[in-house]
């Protein structure tokens, strides 16, 4: 560490109680870590200002030290971890992200709460973001906002250039290429309390025109009901979904030159025009409705194995509710 700050410190030896309140800082970092789970960057600068309101080391260590921490500091640091925005994410179950990048922007906490005026984005060469049991790969720009623009909430957001998504129980890639941003919001509080649920998290997904490397691979995201079964072929996948503890809303177009489906007992080959739209603004007190989805086929042909060509046929199908 190298630079200037100006402020208070107090340390009582033994784990005894520990207080800094720095109100001009102009710090060069090399490393910084919170415990061994959690490195935060290697090198870069701070400036702004820092505190610690009291409290005693050997009853609050690791994560523990930030519900007495408040920051008010502008950042730029090249290269981070991405592990540092686990810090972020510690009230959404079962989000982890990793990688590398350089980040710039303000960042403003206050014991536990992400503040109004948050601002910052890295540039990032490697992303890695585990949510609900999928893996998404690649590399972009993250963003991390909270003020009146995101409706003062926290919005943690990941704009893919390239990148692929695997759920961890399939072998084969969901979704590959370019054009996905991954959404993550929440209130701002940071720690979680007392395991509960923070009925604030969302998550959201925008999909441009992404390729669908086997489209068998969707199966396991449409309805029981859903009269189309997917065995196979590519397509690409375009539309949005979203995702909270109390609703959700689902429009999403699949389009395919080149799918093998079936309708209960015939398998056929086909173009597949689609759309699934779900929506749900109470998911505690009535159904999700489908209103609005649709299945075109076009070309299609079934499949007869050692027989002659079968003729072509068309197809449509809409869900009115």
């Amino acid at each position: 560490v190298h630079g200037s700050a100006a402020g208070k410190l107090a340390v009582e030896s033994r784990g005894g109680e520990f207080s800094l309140a720095v109100r001009q800082l102009e710090l060069g970092l090399r490393q910084l870590r919170l415990g061994d789970a959690y490195p935060v960057f290697e090198r870069g600068k701070l400036s702004g200002s820092l505190a610690f309101e009291p409290f005693v080391r050997r009853d609050n260590r690791g994560l523990q030290m930030l519900q007495h921490l408040s920051a008010d500091l502008q950042v730029d640091i090249d290269p981070v971890t991405l592990a540092f925005l686990n810090l972020f994410t510690l009230n959404m179950k079962g989000v982890r992200v990793n990688g590398e990048g350089a980040v710039q922007g303000l960042l403003r906490y206050q014991h536990g709460q992400v503040l109004p005026g948050t601002d910052f984005t890295v540039a990032a060469k490697q992303m890695q973001v585990s949510v609900m049991d999928h893996d998404i790969q690649g590399h972009g720009l993250v963003g991390l906002r909270l003020g009146p623009e995101t409706d003062d909430q926290l919005d943690l957001n990941f704009r893919f250039d390239e990148v692929a998504i695997k759920h961890r129980d399939e072998s084969s890639p969901l979704l590959v290429g370019s054009g996905l941003v991954l959404s993550l919001g929440a209130d701002g509080r940071v720690l979680p309390q007392d395991d509960q649920l923070n009925r604030g998290v969302s998550i959201g997904v925008q999909l441009e025109n992404v390729a669908v490397p086997d489209l068998h691979v969707l199966q396991r995201y449409l309805p029981g009901k859903w009269p189309l079964e997917l065995k196979g072929g590519d397509g690409r996948l375009s539309g949005e979904a979203w995702l909270a503890a109390t609703a959700l809303n689902v429009d999403l177009q699949l389009v395919s030159s080149n799918a093998t489906a079936a309708l209960r007992d015939y398998v056929f080959d086909t173009n597949i025009d689609a759309s699934l739209k779900l929506d749900n603004p109470s998911l505690a007190e009535q159904p999700t409705r489908v209103g609005g989805s649709f299945i075109r086929l076009e070309g299609a042909r079934l499949q007869r194995a050692g027989r002659e060509a079968a003729p072509r046929w068309e197809a449509y199908l809409t869900v009115l509710e």
